[in-house]
This record gives structure tokens, C-alpha cells and sequence, in this order.
């Protein structure tokens, strides 16, 4: 399983390409690698607990799994849910928008979890 350091700069990458494709009109681009972003960041702080990082999108099921190991993820549960959706519908700029946006909360509140991981 990679490191926590590999989960973050793979997010960050994908927080990149989110940008990048947005910026250029691609919308559904754009909300693929927000989802994949916040997903990164979900599994690198699995990872930084020492925890095994389990093989699944879903956003929801990971923000549980962090839960029930007493992270609160109570913060992001709306903007996982939103962001499980966008990465598999055809969107449009506004959906684009929310979901970086949606996205700049998950790393803002993951940001928190991961200090001293980057």
C-alpha cells in the first residue's frame, strides 16, 4: 500500500488535473478528479492511523470506516455524499464548480488529520 506521503501528493495531483479541466470546460473531467482527491485524501488518513486502506470509490463508506475509529467525519459527510454522485453522471460547469468546491472542503478538513504527513 503506498505511504500516507503518496496518498496526499497523489491527491494533490488529482486536485491538479481537477483544476486544469475545469479551467479548459471539461466538466465531467473535472468532477472525476475531485472525487478522486477527496478519495486519496480519505485513504491517506487511513493510512497515516496504520490502518489498511480498503478497495473502494465509495466516498460514504470510507468517511464510516473513519467514523467508526473515532474520526469525525461528521464535517464532510455532505460534501462525500455530493462527490460520490459527480464522478459518474455527465455534468455541467455549475456541477464542476461544486465539486471543486466540495472538494476544497474534504482537503481542508482531511489538512487537519494529516499534520505532520505531507
Amino acid at each position: 500500500m503506498p505511504a500516507t506521503r503518496e496518498w496526499v501528493a497523489s491527491a494533490a495531483e488529482d486536485q491538479a488535473v481537477a483544476r486544469l479541466a475545469a479551467a479548459d470546460g471539461r466538466w465531467n473531467a473535472a468532477c472525476f478528479h475531485a472525487q478522486q482527491a477527496s478519495e486519496k485524501l480519505l485513504k491517506g488518513i487511513r493510512e497515516s492511523r496504520n490502518q489498511p486502506v480498503p478497495r473502494t470509490h465509495d466516498l460514504e463508506r470510507l468517511c464510516e470506516i473513519l467514523q467508526g475509529e473515532g474520526v469525525s467525519a461528521e464535517p464532510i459527510s455532505v460534501a462525500a455524499e455530493s462527490l460520490a454522485a459527480d464522478g459518474v453522471h455527465v455534468a455541467d460547469a455549475d456541477e464542476a464548480r461544486q465539486a471543486l468546491s466540495l472538494k476544497d472542503q474534504v482537503a481542508a478538513w482531511a489538512s487537519e488529520h494529516l499534520a505532520g504527513h505531507r
